[in-house]
C-alpha cells in the first residue's frame, strides 16, 4: 500500500527543520544557499500540504526574496524555481500576492 505524501511522518522533517531554511538561504555560502533553494522546491512539491506550510511562512518567502539578489546565478535561479513552485498552490500564490517576492522577481 503506497504511502500518503500528506502523512505527519513525511511532514515531520519539514517541519522540525523550518526554522533553519531561512538561515541558509542567508548564507554567506552560494552553494548553501542554492542547495537550500533546491530543498525548498522539492519539498513544496512533495505535497499541497507542504507547500501551504512553506507558502504561509513569511520568513521564507522573505529569504527567497533576498535570496534572488544575492548576486549569484546559482542561487537567484534555485530562488526563482523555488518560488515558481511555491505558486503552485493557492496559499502560495495568495502569500506572494502581498509580499515583497513579486516585484524582486518582475
Amino acid at each position: 500500500m503506497p504511502r500518503d505524501l500528506c502523512s505527519p511522518t513525511l511532514l515531520s522533517p519539514l517541519t522540525d527543520s523550518l526554522f533553519a531554511l531561512p538561515l541558509f538561504l542567508a548564507s554567506s555560502s552560494a552553494s548553501v544557499a542554492a542547495l537550500t533553494c533546491e530543498v525548498l522546491g522539492a519539498a513544496e512539491l512533495q505535497s499541497m500540504e507542504a507547500s501551504e506550510m512553506l507558502a504561509s511562512d513569511a520568513c521564507i518567502a522573505n529569504g527567497l526574496a533576498r535570496a534572488l539578489e544575492n548576486g549569484s546565478q546559482q542561487v537567484a535561479e534555485g530562488a526563482c524555481n523555488a518560488i515558481m513552485d511555491l505558486r503552485a498552490s493557492s496559499v502560495g500564490m495568495e502569500h506572494l500576492a502581498g509580499s515583497a517576492v513579486l516585484p524582486s522577481i518582475l
